[in-house]
Parts: structure tokens; sequence; C-alpha cells
């Protein structure tokens, strides 16, 4: 068995936070996004832990892999990066020649694969118990609003869980059960994807040959309840960051001023400085060295080495070694190293 984390993508709906950085390394309450999958990836056994990417973000892979290692030394057999030689959104494979690629590389066997952007509450033991080892299984969710839909993909299924009916992208869907992205295959899948792949189809999404596949050999769904994240958009990273931020932590080495207001959950990282009649919270992750000043900062994301003063900052995305002077801010993403002034 071998474990798949599609990271390849170049995340363009979430520029310019994701133009330096990949998608998965984004900071996520006290973790990272890739951080979660891992730890549920540990749970089941795999011989192998592959990160696939692409050429330019596997500088960044390289570090996290490292520094993982490091914590969990048993990782060091597992944890293996497989690069895609492309460098900009024009040039990428997509994820399902991607992932014809990789399970060439790494040979015929049981693959679990799942979205490096995918954050799930259900344990990847339970999807694992579920596959048979023989059909192909695909995690799917209620995602209960019909509008949202057309954003995913349509899965129809009978009471044994068998895919009845799968659409990727419906126009006129009618149904709220969703596939979302992890899925187990068997050893042959390899073969199904060349098939699929020869005849010109779509590359991109795995929804369109899950939607092909199902109508060739059996196909089953793994039905899970709780929360579901696809972090595709600043919304949707929020919400995410809003729903895993349930428990506040102020690191010790933070310099915090008497008198500035915490209102949790909040996450303040190292070297943070937080000064004046400052108010933070509730739902706000300030990252290293950040200084803040007299500012009032909620439901958002502030990344390392950034700089506020005198700003009020709502519902936003701030990205690393920002200044924000006297302004007032929501709803927004800041790209990396932007500076923004009040005119007088």
């Amino acid at each position: 068995m071998k474990a798949v984390v599609l990271a390849g993508g170049y995340a363009t709906r979430l520029w310019p936070l994701t133009i330096s950085r990949p998608k998965p390394l984004l900071p996520l309450g006290k973790k990272l996004i890739i951080d979660y999958i891992l730890e549920e990836i540990v749970n089941i056994p795999c011989d192998k832990i592959i990160i696939s990417t692409n050429r330019a973000f596997a500088p960044y892979f390289k570090r996290w892999i490292e520094k993982k290692t490091q914590e969990i030394s048993t990782l060091e057999k597992q944890l293996e990066l497989f690069i895609e030689d492309t460098t900009s959104e024009e040039e990428k494979l997509g994820t399902i020649a991607a992932l014809e690629k990789v399970m060439e590389h790494f040979g015929k066997d049981h693959y679990i694969v799942i979205a490096g952007d995918n954050i799930f509450s259900y344990k990847l033991s339970d999807f694992y118990e579920k596959y048979d080892l023989i059909n192909p299984l695909i995690a799917v969710y209620d995602i209960k609003d019909i509008n949202l839909v057309p954003l995913y993909s349509q899965v129809v299924v009978d009471e044994e869980g068998k895919v009845l009916e799968f659409e990727e992208k419906p126009i006129n869907p009618r149904t709220t059960l969703i596939a979302t992205a992890c899925y187990a295959f068997p050893p042959d899948t390899i073969d199904l994807i060349k098939e699929y792949l020869s005849l010109g189809l779509k590359r991109d999404s795995p929804g369109f040959f899950i939607q092909w596949l199902h109508k060739r050999r059996a196909v089953f769904a793994y039905k899970f309840e709780g929360y579901w994240f696809d972090i595709g958009t600043p919304r949707t990273y929020l919400e995410a960051h809003k729903a895993l931020l349930r428990e506040s932590f102020v690191s010790d080495a933070a310099e915090i001023e008497e008198g500035v207001k915490i209102v949790p959950p909040v996450h303040i990282e190292d070297e943070v400085i937080i000064r004046g009649n400052s108010i933070i919270g509730p739902h706000v992750y300030v990252g290293r060295k950040a200084l803040i000043e007299d500012a009032e900062i909620s439901g958002s994301i502030i990344m390392c080495g950034s700089e506020i003063k005198g700003s009020t900052i709502r519902r936003s995305i701030v990205g690393e070694k920002v200044v924000i002077n006297e302004l007032n801010i929501e709803n927004s993403v800041i790209g990396d190293h932007t500076k923004l002034y009040h005119r007088k």
C-alpha cells in the first residue's frame, strides 16, 4: 500500500498567497494544512507516503520533509517526494496525468490518493477499513446545499454504497452528495488511467476519471459525517481556519504588552510583539515575528513577519512581511511584502 498526497497544483484562486508557496504548506490553526493529512495517513499501513509536487515547489516540500523526519524518525523511510517537471500553471500535467506518472514510477500497488488541500473530520483508518482491495473506493460527503454541488462532483449510490451515477461539475444537480478528493485504487488502476488518457479526455480533475471509470467497473463510496473543507479559495481557507482554531495558544516567546485584549480562540506564534490598545480575536492566527500595535484584528490570518499598526483587519488573510498602517481592511487577501499606508 502506498499513499499519495497530490500537491502539484499552482492554486491560482488563492493568488497572491500561493504565488511563492504551495497551498498545502499554508498555516491552519497550530499546524500546516498538509500536517493534518499526514497525521491521518500514518494510521494506515503504508510503506510509502509520496508527496507529488512540481519543480517550482519542490524545495519547500524538501524542507518540510526534513523537518518531519526529524520530528518522527519512522517517517524517514516512508516520506518521499515525487517531482513533476513543471514550473507554471501553463506547463502543469493535470492531476490525472500526474497520478499516472507517480504510479509508473512506484509500480503497481494499492494506492490511497488524497488532495493536499483537503481537511476532513473522518478517520482515514476507517476509510481504509472500508476498502475491499478489489474495487476503487471514494469518500463522499453530504454538502447539504444544492447550490454548491456544481462546484464539485455529484454522486448517487445504492444501499450498499455502490456508485450508480457520478457527474463532475453538474449543471442541474439532483442530490447534495458529493465526492471529496480521497480515493483508494487497486493495482490495475494504472492501466485504466492510461486507457482514459489515451482517449484524450480531461486530465485535470480526478472526478472526470471516476465519472468514466464507474461505467466500466464497480466503484464504491465511503460516506462520512462531520466537516470537510476543500481549501481552494480565500473564503474556504478562512472557514477551515475558523473551524479548526478551537483552543487558544499564546507562545511563551511572544511579547504581549499589558492592556492588550485577547479574545479567544487565537493562535499566537513565537517572537510576536503586540502593543498598545490592540484587540486580537476571536479566530486570529498570528505568525512568527509579527508586530501588531494599536490594531483590532478578528477572523483573520496574519503570516510571519508582518507589521500592522493603527489598523482594523477583519475576515482577511495577510501574507508574510506585509506592512499595513492606519487602514481598515475587510474580506481581503494581501500578498507577501506588500506595503499599505493611509494617504494623509
